[in-house]
């Protein structure tokens, strides 16, 4: 699978649990609660799946085996203030690592690392986003 497809199932991943107090941001591994997808015969997990207007926190997607939850590893974060996405990075299995910064909800390029593979808008990153 492309980075690109690869980055369009992550962004497509982000919907479908309930948000706990647990800082998100630092978890390594889904948990159960995770909202599972398959994509192109790949599994990817999101935690959380939808999260409140006001959200401050993150929201990952992980790719492995959805049998083996530990097993799978970080894919892309979503760092989110205030329901905004104003950070979004990840590291695909077969491209390099990026890191898109927002601000106003648009792309800052200039601060981003890799900003060719970052989407232009942060409202693609967004819960309630196609």
């Amino acid at each position: 699978m492309t980075f690109r497809a690869l980055a369009t199932a992550a962004t497509l991943a982000l919907a479908g649990c309930a948000v706990t107090p647990a800082d998100t941001c630092q978890l390594q591994h889904p948990p159960t609660a995770s909202r599972i997808r398959v994509t192109h015969g790949v599994a990817l997990a999101t935690y959380p799946g939808q999260v409140p207007a006001d959200f401050d926190g993150c929201q990952r997607t992980w790719i492995g085996d959805e049998r083996e939850l530990a097993g799978m590893r970080v894919l892309a974060t979503a760092h989110f203030a205030a329901g905004r996405v104003v950070r979004f990075e990840g590291t695909p299995p077969d491209g390099p690592a990026y890191v898109c910064r927002y601000v106003a909800g648009r792309l800052d390029a200039a601060s981003s690392s890799n900003a060719r593979n970052c989407p232009v808008s942060a409202s693609q990153l967004e819960a309630g986003s196609p």
